[in-house]
């Protein structure tokens, strides 16, 4: 899961999902780590580089 808000981060932790937290968005590198996002990216390139290194 991909979101910017501790929602997001939160839901998806409660299914099972790890959840990446975006900088780029509404919400703060504060709120997603308290939330419990697995990484934090601060573009969506970052994005895209930490999947293909967490997945290729």
């Amino acid at each position: 899961m991909i979101g910017d808000r501790s929602h997001d981060v939160i839901g998806a932790n409660r299914n099972g999902i790890r959840a990446i937290g975006v900088t780029y968005g509404y919400g703060t590198a504060d709120e997603l780590i308290e939330a419990g996002a697995s990484h934090l990216c601060a573009s969506p390139r970052a994005v895209l580089d930490h999947i293909h290194s967490s997945f290729g």
